[in-house]
């Protein structure tokens, strides 16, 4: 999926995350089941938000992502077998 979104967004694309192991998926806040830990997930380096977002987001759909995550500043996308889901991640708190 990640060649393929590449190919269709026409720029590199940075990986924040990919495959965890139980332990770091645990230390940064994980999802008990995440896909990143059976290697179907991506998290994508931010491409700068605005019409570059909206171009990643649709290459990724485009090459057949299942799940979708979004928040300010993170996307995440993934061909899991828990299937077509999307959500978004919380605004984060400054003190």
């Amino acid at each position: 999926m990640l060649e393929s979104a590449r190919l269709i967004y026409g720029d590199s694309i940075i990986v924040a995350s990919g495959f965890r192991c139980p332990t770091r998926n645990a230390e940064i806040g994980g999802a008990l089941n995440s896909p990143h830990m059976r290697g179907t997930a991506i998290d994508p380096v931010e491409p700068g938000g605005g019409y570059n977002r909206y171009r990643m987001i649709r290459a990724f759909f485009n090459a057949g992502a299942l799940g979708f995550g979004m928040g300010d500043r993170k996307l995440h996308f993934d061909v899991d077998s828990l299937g077509e889901r999307a959500w978004f991640y919380p605004a984060r708190m400054e003190a």
